[in-house]
């Protein structure tokens, strides 16, 4: 985890895990089942780590902190690889853009996250 935070959320809901959460990293699901992610049907970022049946919160819009899978280039756009780590966007769906550049996977980007459509 980052030691300091920078996340400027606009919009947090609260949802169900449907099996074991990794915070700051994106997912995916109805709000009631909630998993790490691809891109395909991305919801938000996980503010909290968690287990089937805890309730997290999801920031779904803002600027938020997220682990990449990757190094990010500044002012990319970016997808999700297969365990909710953004990565440069190759193809599939847009979930926001780097805010800064990192080096490495495991790192954190400030994501702009563009809302679910």
């Amino acid at each position: 985890m980052p030691t300091s935070r920078t996340d400027l959320p606009k919009q947090i809901i609260t949802a169900t895990c449907a099996g074991t959460i990794i915070a700051q990293r994106m997912v995916s699901g109805p709000m009631y089942a909630i998993t790490q992610t691809n891109a395909a049907a991305a919801l938000g970022v996980a503010q909290s780590a968690g287990v089937t049946g805890d309730l997290i919160p999801v920031a779904t819009d803002g600027v938020m902190l997220v682990e990449c899978g990757a190094a990010v280039t500044a002012g990319a756009a970016l997808d999700v690889d297969s365990v909710g780590r953004v990565i440069n966007h190759a193809a599939g769906v847009i979930v926001g853009y780097a805010q800064n550049a990192t080096t490495a996977a495991g790192q954190y980007v400030q994501v702009k996250l563009r809302p679910a459509n």
